[in-house]
């Protein structure tokens, strides 16, 4: 196991205790390092299978002349059909701030994030895209189970929730902490 090499000493002086220092090291703060996740081991393989299907199935809608959007806003003002066959097999259809892809090899519904991400996603379509293979592939019992592998993942810091519908990993955000210091929601 990794051991931080973080030491915290308080110097006392006339028995004040200084100010609390702005330290490099999280785990002063109690929070896990971006190395260090803490999420259930079934869960990671299910969000990192379900985020690699969506980057195919994306690609696949840009070969097939459907750019990919820089935001939502752009999503929704496409002028393409909302149904069709993509270039190399499969077939799309578009719904809200998202797409769903029949790829020759699995299927995925997504939605696109603020700024055009593709790597959120909620629990209901981690179900869809799992199907039967919930329990025997990834060892999850069912939905109160993915429900509560989320929550679990959510309240560890592990996963982040967009606000809206989307929950993205916390290795997935170093857009979203550019934007939140520069005073952006």
């Amino acid at each position: 196991m990794h051991r931080s090499k973080c030491v915290f000493v308080p110097v006392v002086a006339f028995g004040i205790l200084p100010p609390p220092l702005r330290h490099p090291c999280p785990v002063m703060l109690g929070v896990p390092r971006l190395d260090q996740s803490t999420m259930d081991d079934r869960l990671q393989p299910l969000i990192g299978d379900y985020k690699s299907t969506v980057a195919r199935a994306v690609a696949a809608l840009e070969a097939s002349g459907i750019p990919r959007p820089a935001t939502t806003t752009e999503w929704v003002g496409y002028d393409v059909p909302g149904r069709g066959e993509l270039f190399g097999g499969g077939e799309y259809f578009i719904h809200g701030f998202g797409c769903a892809v029949r790829l020759p090899d699995a299927s995925v519904d997504f939605d696109f994030g603020d700024d055009g991400q593709i790597d959120g996603f909620d629990w209901s379509r981690l179900a869809s895209f799992a199907g039967s293979r919930l329990l025997r592939r990834y060892g999850i019992r069912d939905d109160i189970e993915l429900r509560a592998l989320i929550d679990d993942a959510h309240a560890s810091g592990d996963l982040v929730h967009s606000g809206y519908i989307l929950s993205y990993t916390r290795d997935s955000l170093p857009h979203q902490s550019v934007r939140e210091e520069n005073g952006e929601q």
